[in-house]
């Protein structure tokens, strides 16, 4: 399946098959680098704002933001981590996108984020994301 499983703690709480109908979307046109292989050219990236899709299942407070960070999974189990602050207290539009890719390889869903210039932090083939808190 390609369902991106959301959960908090060891908690699942959501599934994720497809992009929900009335998530904000964005598009941003950017130069994409890294992954071993230097500059990629300009790509166009559009997609539905995560942060939108996952203020409803996320508890969104002072100590979330303060302490909160997600880790997005890809299946083959590569991880990158996200801060709750960078995702939920954004003032600068450039949000992270979770991007549809129905159709071609690779995975159906990959998040992409746009305020990075290097590529680290973009995840192909998504399976999860996971709501941790500091302790």
């Amino acid at each position: 399946a390609e369902d991106i499983i959301v959960s908090i703690g060891n908690e699942q709480r959501a599934r994720i098959g497809s992009i929900p109908d009335g998530a904000a979307h964005a598009g941003y046109r950017a130069v994409f680098y890294g992954r071993g292989r230097g500059g990629h050219g300009v790509r166009d990236f559009e997609g539905a704002q995560l942060r939108s899709i996952l203020a409803g299942i996320v508890p969104i407070d002072r100590r979330t933001l303060r302490e909160g960070f997600l880790m997005a999974v890809a299946r083959d189990g590569y991880r990158v981590s996200i801060t709750c602050s960078e995702l939920f207290n954004r003032s600068d539009n450039s949000e992270f996108l979770l991007v549809d890719r129905e159709g071609e390889s690779g995975g159906r869903f990959s998040i992409y984020p746009p305020m990075d210039f290097f590529s680290d932090r973009a995840v192909k083939a998504l399976s999860e994301i996971r709501f941790l808190m500091i302790e």
